[in-house]
């Protein structure tokens, strides 16, 4: 829950500093490869969050590595949170600040939990339908689970459908064994 909080706060001075630069756009586009090159690189990624190796020596590698590579404002950001030691926290601050630009945007993101991959068609006819329910633009993001054994269970938000056969399933079961036999 902290850490969430602290990527929050962090994530909004960033979208902050980024929209006062006009660099808000520049800093979404750049943002996963920095996250990538963090957390992706075992050897970087171990000695940037080393609590050991100084604040110091550790925005002299970043500088090395990413100065000119990304965004102004992200670079400087990214000097902050090394200063402050807030690295292991970067890729929350990422999802957080992602969120911020969809807001922005005025785009909210499904989560899609299908038995098997939807096509494009039909992601872009689920996007639609969802938009209209939700008067947002909707991104579809999928997570394929096997067991669901068919059907979709959506979230956007706070609203969540779930039609899946395993909650039909789940439900019938429920109402099977409350049911009372005379």
């Amino acid at each position: 829950m902290v850490h969430r909080v602290v990527a929050s706060r962090y994530a909004g001075a960033l979208f902050a500093a980024a929209l006062d630069a006009g660099a808000w756009k520049q800093v979404d586009e750049d943002f996963p490869a920095l996250v990538e090159t963090v957390v992706g690189n075992e050897e970087f990624r171990d000695f940037l969050f080393h609590p050991a190796i100084g604040a110091a020596e550790k925005k002299g590698v970043a500088e090395r590595t990413l100065r000119g590579k990304i965004a102004p404002v992200l670079y400087d950001f990214l000097m902050l949170v090394i200063e402050k030691r807030r690295e292991v926290y970067l890729p929350l601050i990422q999802e957080k600040y992602r969120e911020l630009v969809m807001k922005h945007e005025g785009v909210k993101q499904a989560v899609v939990h299908t038995a098997f991959p939807l096509t494009g068609d039909q992601r872009e006819r689920l996007a639609g339908v969802l938009g209209g329910i939700t008067g947002l633009k909707i991104t579809v993001e999928e997570i394929v689970e096997p067991a669901l054994l068919g059907g979709i269970r959506v979230r956007v938000g706070d609203l969540v459908i779930d039609g899946t056969l395993l909650n039909g399933l789940r439900q019938e079961k429920e109402h099977l064994t409350s049911a009372r036999v005379h």
